[in-house]
């Protein structure tokens, strides 16, 4: 079953999600998600949005453990075209 979280279970959530970024490290090369529209169009179409990339640095170093270089890797200004 799934379902919206509430405030209060933010900190489990984030510890989740920061051991699965840890076991998965590596697995997947930090720019994949570039080339993969197919999923950003399905993250849109359920009310998400792309945010600008300084608050995209932001959110990531606020919520989540990210490497520098990985924050670059996963600027949009950055993808080879």
């Amino acid at each position: 079953m799934i379902r919206q979280c509430e405030p209060a279970e933010s900190e489990e959530i984030y510890e989740v999600i920061n051991d699965a970024a840890s076991a998965y490290s590596g697995v997947i090369a930090a720019d994949c998600w570039k080339a993969a529209t197919w999923a950003i169009r399905s993250y849109e179409r359920h009310g998400f949005r792309l945010v600008p990339a300084a608050q995209k640095d932001e959110l990531l170093r606020r919520y989540w453990t990210v490497p520098d270089r990985q924050i670059e890797e996963l600027n949009p200004s950055s993808a080879a075209g």
